[in-house]
């Protein structure tokens, strides 16, 4: 990375680039992660997007075999086709102990559906076939 004023090294550019967003004042601690952070990214990236990719193609597979409808995914989240008000589906997987992500109109029947942990994808389809009547 290259910094784009003359004597400012790159990590002095990441933290004045982090410290315009507040109130310049950044804690140890916040340095401390990003740093942690940025020494893992080599092997981490990579790790997360297999992760996220054998969970993404496991609810693919789910999806098609119970005929929902959905919108290819190609990052961490998917929208699936609901055919109900997804305000309505929402409140019904809240009730389930499922949390739904607020609405993209015009998608009103579209649930978007972040692809996060495996053990929460078990609570996920059992508690959205329930919801849309797909047991």
């Amino acid at each position: 990375m290259t910094s784009k004023r003359p004597g400012i090294s790159p990590s002095q550019r990441r933290v004045s680039i982090i410290g315009s967003i507040g109130n310049n004042v950044i804690s140890i601690i916040d340095v401390r992660a990003a740093s942690a952070a940025l020494d893992l990214a080599p092997t981490l990236i990579e790790e997360r997007k297999a992760r996220i990719a054998k969970i993404r193609s496991g609810l693919i597979e789910w999806s098609r075999q119970k005929k929902i409808n959905y919108i290819e995914p190609h990052a961490n989240f998917m929208m699936i086709e609901t055919g109900k008000d997804v305000r309505q589906v929402g409140a019904a997987l809240m009730s389930k102990g499922v949390a739904a992500g607020r609405p993209f109109p015009p998608y009103d029947t579209m649930l978007r559906v972040t692809i996060g942990a495996r053990k929460d994808w078990a609570q996920f389809q059992h508690s959205l076939s329930k919801v849309l009547g797909l047991d």
